[in-house]
């Protein structure tokens, strides 16, 4: 995408939110349509339309006059018509990330049929001070909108997250068990999910390095912690954003604190959607032990699979990496056996 001259543009969060609220009214078209290929290539035009929308929204707003890099842009994977199995997943990325970092989980399930969007967070996609723009708030609005945009086309849906794709999966899951005419979510895979980070790093790391600019290099994060799940990163930094941004650090851990007050009330699970949980004994980024209780704490029909300890396996276990690749096939088959049997 080609930048667009500043000063033309007058884009604020707003209008990505208007933007996507036409490109609703655009799809809700479509909608009494008996003709699924027909619905989701139309889909695939409006998800082109909002890439557009997002890049200049964060060209508007970078620091560097960048937009949304051209290879994290929202993903929708279509099978061919005769090899669809007429069921659709929404599979969400984690925190600095993109649609990279789940798209070796998405093209498989794309081969079995299923049609498969891949959203933006957004803030992500480009630099850490367009990250820094952005919060739970936004996060959770663009969640609401991908659910709603597949609903269009799909009576059911099957939702994924990794990260904090995860927790805001969670969140919404909690949001919707007390609306009607909710879209049904036939299934829930939660990989990894953040609920609470492992180490408190931000600010330590923040009041020593390169505070005035926002950002801290994951080299430096690296250096640090010699945590092998920023060792990933490191190693696929085309997916990810090119600092960690403090400010979008701080709302992620507002995030996670508003949504373990909400499980912390629950008096009994009330997430009714069969879930799978998938994680890393070896996860350096969450707090295992709090994910555990607060997944424990809100799904009534839960399927638990911990990849174990001595596999050393990454935060990011579903990322087409060297350091997932004794167990990269088996935990996409063990996911995609979960989706298929719901």
């Amino acid at each position: 995408m080609k930048p667009i001259a500043l000063q033309s543009l007058r884009y604020t969060k707003l209008s990505l939110t208007l933007a996507s609220t036409l490109i609703l009214l655009f799809v809700s078209g479509i909608a009494n349509s008996n003709d699924l290929t027909q619905c989701t290539e139309d889909l695939n035009e409006s998800l082109s339309q909002q890439s557009e929308a997002i890049h200049q929204e964060y060209f508007a707003i970078s620091q560097d006059g960048k937009g949304l890099d051209t290879n994290k842009h929202p993903r929708l994977l279509i099978p061919l018509s005769q090899e669809s199995n007429g069921e659709a997943v929404l599979l969400y990325h984690g925190f600095t990330a993109s649609p990279m970092e789940v798209e070796a989980l998405g093209n498989e399930l794309a081969a079995r049929g299923y049609t498969v969007f891949m959203p933006l967070i957004r803030g992500f996609g480009s630099d850490f001070n367009v990250a820094n723009r952005y919060n739970a708030r936004d996060w959770k609005e663009g969640y609401a909108e991908s659910v709603t945009l597949l609903g269009k086309c799909f009576k059911s849906i099957h939702v994924a997250g990794l990260s904090l794709g995860g927790g805001l999966t969670i969140d919404y899951l909690l949001s919707q068990t007390s609306q009607e005419n909710r879209v049904q979510i036939s299934s829930a895979v939660l990989i990894a999910p953040y609920t609470k980070p492992k180490q408190k790093l931000a600010g330590l790391l923040g009041a020593i390095m390169d505070v005035p600019k926002n950002g801290i290099s994951f080299q430096a994060l690296y250096k640090f912690t010699k945590n092998p799940d920023i060792a990933l990163i490191l190693r696929n930094s085309d997916g990810y954003t090119n600092k960690f941004p403090v400010t979008a650090g701080s709302a992620i851990a507002d995030f996670g604190r508003n949504l373990r007050k909400q499980i912390g009330k629950l008096e009994e699970p009330i997430v009714t959607s069969p879930t799978l949980l998938i994680y890393s004994g070896a996860d350096r980024t969450i707090r295992i032990k709090n994910m555990l209780s607060s997944v424990k704490s809100t799904f009534t029909d839960l399927q638990i699979l911990e990849l174990d300890k001595e596999l050393q396996a990454p935060h990011q276990i579903v990322v087409d990496d060297p350091a997932n690749a004794s167990h990269l096939d088996s935990t996409i088959s063990s996911i995609i056996e979960f989706i298929d049997s719901n």
